[in-house]
């Protein structure tokens, strides 16, 4: 009798976003997986019995990264972190003047001296 037995790897996607991809060098779309090996049977997986750790596989170019790479920010995250830092530079930049010296600044910009 002939058996055909064996392993193969497959991947359970735990969930997908976006990334900037070292690869690529561009932001593009991912997945989280985990690889699981699986004994097989006439090729069909029967039961898994080695799970590894969590990968990002770029769904661009098909490379695999270690999750590290996610913490990379996107070049949509960069420009509105750039918007919330120049609102917050002019927030804390721009402050009110003291009561006394509103006439004498009123004065100066109409051109009148006081």
């Amino acid at each position: 009798m002939f058996l055909l037995w064996g392993a193969r790897t497959l991947l359970q996607i735990l969930r997908t976003g976006t990334f900037r991809c070292p690869s690529c060098d561009s932001d593009t779309r991912y997945s989280l997986v985990q690889p699981r090996r699986w004994f097989t049977f006439f090729f069909i997986p029967i039961f898994p019995y080695r799970t590894d750790d969590e990968v990002v596989r770029c769904e661009q170019c098909q490379s695999l990264w270690d999750t590290a790479v996610l913490k990379i920010p996107t070049t949509e995250q960069l420009q509105s972190d750039l918007a919330v830092a120049a609102r917050a530079l002019v927030a804390t930049s721009v402050q009110p003047l003291p009561n006394h010296a509103v006439p004498v600044a009123l004065t100066i910009v109409s051109g009148r001296i006081a």
